[in-house]
């Protein structure tokens, strides 16, 4: 629904929709307790705020109060937390594609596309079987691809190699200077 004042369009700033007024956080931190990941991200939804922006707010809710301890957390819930941007569709586009999911996922519930609905899958499947966080894994992504690489196609020549010392190597490099 797009609100005007005059003439000025106002659906697409978040601080201007009338939900903001109502944007209740002490009860999406409830939600991401409780393991109600679906609701929190519902809770989440303001104009401006597409999947990626409400995956980032949760993922970092639920690391901060140590949510994905609980033992329901399936790829479901992970789903809602996992933001797509750039650095991450490039990182996962190099891992290969997870098994058919026994559940039927339909991208529109996410808020993603059927291609991004695909990367967040594999970002979470390969970090499952591997036995690490799904969100800490999503974190470390961004965090490497944008203050270390800085760079697309560096990062696709630095990760597609699959070797962690040459990754090492990279950080090593930024020693002292990144935060």
């Amino acid at each position: 629904m797009a609100y005007y004042h005059g003439s000025l369009l106002l659906s697409h700033n978040p601080l201007l929709d009338p939900r903001f007024a109502t944007f209740d956080t002490p009860r999406i931190v409830d939600f991401v307790a409780q393991g109600d990941m679906r609701q929190a991200f519902l809770s989440c939804e303001l104009n401006g705020t597409g999947h990626k922006v409400r995956a980032l707010f949760l993922r970092d809710i639920a690391i901060r109060i140590g949510a994905e301890r609980r033992p329901q957390w399936q790829i479901e819930e992970y789903l809602f937390c996992q933001p797509i941007d750039v650095w991450a569709k490039t990182i996962a586009a190099l891992l290969p594609k997870p098994p058919d999911h026994a559940v039927r996922l339909v991208a529109a519930q996410y808020s993603l596309s059927r291609e991004d609905l695909g990367y967040a899958r594999s970002v979470i499947h390969h970090s499952l079987q591997s036995g690490v966080s799904p969100l800490r894994v999503s974190q470390g992504m961004w965090f490497f691809a944008r203050n270390v690489v800085a760079d697309k196609t560096r990062l696709v020549r630095l990760v597609s190699t699959f070797d962690p010392q040459l990754l090492q190597a990279e950080l090593d490099l930024l020693e002292g200077f990144l935060p």
